[in-house]
């Protein structure tokens, strides 16, 4: 003989499956907080492609004008990534809003 497990009415599985879904101050900070750092992390990648297009920039100017192609390399990357960071922070500023 197999016992079976009791079943569950419909009222009480709902009851608590609402329980279960029903977001909690916990669970609220913890979305925000992830959305908080998925947008910081998008930004990164912005920033990071604006060094790379300004390493390029740097590098074909510096070419141009006979000096160094490693130094407009780095010196396209720092600004190009610089004017990247300035942006972030602009942003950041406008969505959150003034103080």
């Amino acid at each position: 003989m197999d016992k079976q497990p009791p079943r569950m009415d419909a009222d009480r599985a709902d009851a608590i499956a609402r329980a279960f879904l029903q977001p909690t101050p916990e669970r609220k900070a913890n979305r925000e907080r992830q959305a908080r750092e998925d947008w910081h992390e998008r930004e990164k990648r912005k920033v990071a492609g604006l060094a790379l297009v300004g390493m390029a920039i740097g590098a074909a100017v510096t070419h141009q004008l006979g000096y160094r192609f490693t130094e407009g390399v780095i010196w396209g990357g720092l600004a190009g990534a610089a004017l990247g960071w300035l942006w972030i922070g602009w942003r950041a500023r406008r969505r959150v809003g003034p103080a």
